[in-house]
C-alpha cells in the first residue's frame, strides 16, 4: 500500500499538469476612442465632441424676413438635445420654441473640419490682392459655444463674409477666408458648420416661419 504522502504528491502533479494544458485567459481589447456617435471622447483632443453643453445663435437682419435663433443643447448619449427658439421679423414679435437635436456624429464632423481648417490657416500665406465684395444690407452673425471638460470653445462669424473664427483660452484664431474667395462654393469648415444648423432643423424652420415653404 502506497504511503498517503506519495498519493497526495501524485494527485498534486496531475492537477498542475491539467491546469498547464488550459489556455491562458486573453485580456480584453482596449476600446477604441474615435469621436463619433457612440465613442467616449477625450476632452484634450475632442473639445467639441466632449462638450456637455452647446449654445447656438444665428441672426440675420436685412431685406426680407429677419430672424434670430437661439438654442441650448446638452449631451444625451448619441445626440445633443435641448430647446430652440426662433423669432422672426425686425421686432422679433413672432417667436416660437421647439425641441431640437443634433447628432454627436455631426459635431464630430465639425470638429474634424475645424482641426483641418486651423492647420491649413496656420501654414497658408494670405493671398495677394484678394478681392472681397463691398458691404450690403445683409447683416448676419452666429456662434456655437461648446462648454465641457476642455473648457469653453466658440466658433463664430460676425459679418456678411461669414469668416469663421475660433475663440478659446483668451485667443481668437481665424479658420477661414471670406466666402467670396471660394468661386461660388462654400469652404469645408463653413459646410460643416452649416450642417449643424441643418441637423437642428433651422433652415426648414426659418422657411416655414417666413412663409417660404
Amino acid at each position: 500500500m502506497r504511503p498517503r504522502h506519495a498519493v497526495c504528491a501524485a494527485l498534486l502533479v496531475t492537477a498542475l499538469a491539467a491546469c498547464g494544458d488550459r489556455a491562458a485567459p486573453v485580456a480584453p481589447a482596449a476600446p477604441r476612442n474615435a469621436p463619433g456617435e457612440h465613442a467616449a471622447p477625450r476632452s484634450d483632443r475632442d473639445p467639441l465632441v466632449s462638450a456637455e453643453r452647446i449654445e447656438i445663435t444665428d441672426v440675420w437682419v436685412g431685406l426680407g424676413c429677419a430672424h434670430e435663433f437661439t438654442a441650448t443643447l446638452t449631451a444625451r448619449g448619441a445626440v445633443f438635445e435641448g430647446e430652440g427658439a426662433l423669432a422672426v421679423g425686425y421686432q422679433g414679435d413672432a417667436k416660437a420654441t421647439r425641441t431640437v437635436s443634433v447628432p454627436r456624429a455631426t459635431i464630430a464632423a465639425l470638429q474634424t473640419a475645424m482641426a483641418e481648417a486651423h492647420a491649413a490657416m496656420a501654414h497658408a500665406a494670405p493671398p495677394e490682392g484678394e478681392l472681397v465684395s463691398g458691404w450690403t444690407d445683409d447683416y448676419p452673425s452666429g456662434s456655437m459655444t461648446f462648454t465641457g471638460p476642455a473648457g469653453v470653445h466658440r466658433l463664430e462669424f460676425l459679418e456678411q463674409h461669414r469668416m469663421l473664427q475660433w475663440a478659446h483660452d483668451g485667443k481668437v484664431e481665424p479658420l477661414d477666408r471670406p466666402q467670396e474667395l471660394f468661386e461660388g462654393k462654400s469652404s469645408a469648415i463653413w459646410d460643416a458648420y452649416s450642417a449643424v444648423l441643418d441637423a437642428a432643423g433651422l433652415r426648414a424652420w426659418i422657411d416655414q416661419a417666413c412663409g417660404r415653404d
